[in-house]
């Protein structure tokens, strides 16, 4: 197995308000991902790696891949469809706000590693950090979605070269 590293392209900002990110920024649009066209959005970068790391999480071992976020190298797992449907869903205008914090960070803690995660939330509380700023969980989240929406595409794109060559 290998080690894949992911790059966010945090820089790529339509705007330079203070605003939150809206569920749409994150996630999309609601189109089904077989039919967006996600060509037009920010490239996701994959580099694979000879070596897995695994990390002890609790009782659970897994190994995880590595992205690459405003100078940081974090350790994530990528997320499912259901991942990305119930965080969607769970932090929707219909949920309590204490809820949806809730939900935001059992979201990242159960997609990056204990360190990874404790080194964002450090620098997030760190007063004389100028990169880390109010979007900065938005622009995880969306690097992580788009890393895996990146990941997904790559694997129909090799099965259907594999199909086509059978």
């Amino acid at each position: 197995m290998t080690q894949r590293v992911f790059t966010a392209d945090t820089n790529a900002s339509d705007d330079d308000d203070d605003q939150p990110l809206t569920d749409a920024e994150v996630f999309g649009d609601g189109t089904p991902e077989a039919d967006r066209d996600i060509d037009h959005q920010p490239s996701v970068e994959v580099a694979v790696r000879d070596e897995v790391k695994d990390l002890a999480v609790g009782e659970q071992t897994w190994s995880h891949d590595l992205l690459e976020f405003e100078g940081d190298r974090l350790e994530i797992r990528l997320p499912s469809e259901q991942a990305l449907s119930a965080f969607s869903i769970a932090v929707s205008k219909y949920m309590p706000a204490d809820v949806q914090n809730d939900m935001v960070g059992l979201f990242i803690a159960q997609h990056m590693s204990p360190a990874s995660y404790t080194h964002v939330l450090a620098r997030m509380m760190n007063p004389d950090e100028p990169t880390y700023t109010n979007k900065t969980i938005g622009q995880l989240m969306s690097a992580l979605s788009k890393a895996a929406i990146e990941e997904r595409k790559a694997a129909k794109a090799a099965a259907d070269t594999t199909d086509a060559a059978a």
